[in-house]
């Protein structure tokens, strides 16, 4: 599971990521993560014009990152909204890999 947390953290944003974290789960195993996502999508297109927001260096909101996981046979179980801020929420995601 800690690989997987890693190659999400680090290349969320490269295809070659997202597939990555698809193909080390197997059929019917769980993904659990934890992410910073935009609530406006406004600032979102901002920041990724401007980039040097190291702490979030990829810029999506929620639907998107569940979009990464369903578009590669995940189906989402669970969504948590850990904390709510102006810019980013902070949500656990549980997600099922429905085929290999």
């Amino acid at each position: 599971m800690e690989i997987i947390a890693s190659s999400l953290k680090l290349r969320a944003n490269a295809p070659e990521g997202q597939k990555a974290i698809s193909y080390q789960i197997k059929k019917d195993g769980l993904l659990i993560i934890t992410i910073d996502a935009h609530n406006f999508s406004l600032f979102k297109y901002i920041f990724r014009l401007l980039p040097g927001d190291i702490l979030h260096p990829h810029q999506y909101d929620i639907s998107e990152y569940e979009k990464f996981l369903t578009d590669r046979s995940c189906e989402i179980i669970r969504r948590v909204k850990l904390k709510k801020e102006f810019f980013f929420d902070h949500y656990l995601l549980v997600a099922r890999k429905l085929n290999n």
